[in-house]
């Protein structure tokens, strides 16, 4: 579970659909839109089976929006299924779906609500998928949304950033760094990277009126209408630290956007 700030706090539930039953992803996630309006975001694994996922979300959104529902396809079978209890947003929650290439974003514009970026590529990279994927969406007369996720970090000074919270990013980076990410940072082995180095277009960490500059740089240059902020990674900052920066960006941040 994570959240994610749109002038407020949603709740968004994540699951890799190929993984799931149907049945369970449908009543799982009308659970939840009974507790909170939520947005729901299925991430497409590389090696995903393409029809197995479409045929997913196309069960899932009869399941939501009709009373009940029986489908025959080439990897599900459903016969007079009925989902309880209701969503609550009419035809249930929105469907978010990932992709970091063109035949997923083309996908996701073609069947999705939204497309939630990932928070490695730099904001060139995310400015051309975004393009990709809302033209996808204006052609098959989807609506549309990006929700772009960055890393984050708010503080009293730029020192703090730099000694508190990059060490814990650089050592996120790393495996990805190995997989061929991160060229523009001028060098293959992150241990040496300095916070400007990968700060520009990917992250968005500093005092507060810095993260509001890049916060309104990327809704001018992405035209994103959320963001989901991480503000913790695998190794750190302390938890007691990670919850002095959400209130800072809670108290100097985010009244700026309402």
């Amino acid at each position: 579970m994570l959240c994610s700030y749109q002038c407020g706090i949603r709740f968004t539930l994540l699951r890799l659909l190929q993984l799931s039953t149907t049945s369970l992803v449908v009543a799982s996630y009308s659970e939840l839109d009974s507790v909170k309006k939520n947005r729901s975001a299925f991430g497409i694994p590389k090696n995903g089976i393409v029809r197995r996922f479409q045929e997913s979300v196309e069960v899932i959104r009869r399941a939501w929006s009709e009373e009940t529902v029986s489908f025959s396809g080439e990897h599900f079978q459903l016969e007079n299924v009925r989902v309880s209890p209701r969503p609550v947003q009419p035809n249930g929650p929105r469907i978010w779906i990932g992709a970091i290439s063109k035949p997923g974003l083309l996908r996701a514009g073609r069947i999705g609500d939204g497309w939630p970026t990932d928070n490695l590529h730099g904001i060139e990279t995310t400015r051309e998928w975004a393009k990709i994927y809302r033209q996808s969406a204006v052609d098959n007369g989807r609506p549309s949304e990006v929700a772009l996720a960055r890393s984050a970090w708010v503080a009293p000074s730029q020192h703090e950033v730099a000694d508190k919270w990059w060490p814990c990013v650089k050592a996120f980076y790393k495996p990805y760094v190995q997989l061929g990410l991160f060229k523009d940072t001028g060098g293959v082995d992150p241990s040496g990277w300095r916070f400007e180095q990968a700060a520009s277009g990917r992250l968005i960490a500093g005092t507060p009126d810095v993260v509001i500059r890049e916060i309104e740089k990327y809704q001018t240059e992405i035209g994103c209408e959320t963001m989901i902020l991480m503000f913790r990674h695998p190794h750190g900052p302390d938890h007691s630290d990670v919850l002095r920066c959400i209130e800072l960006f809670g108290r100097e941040v985010i009244p700026r956007f309402k």
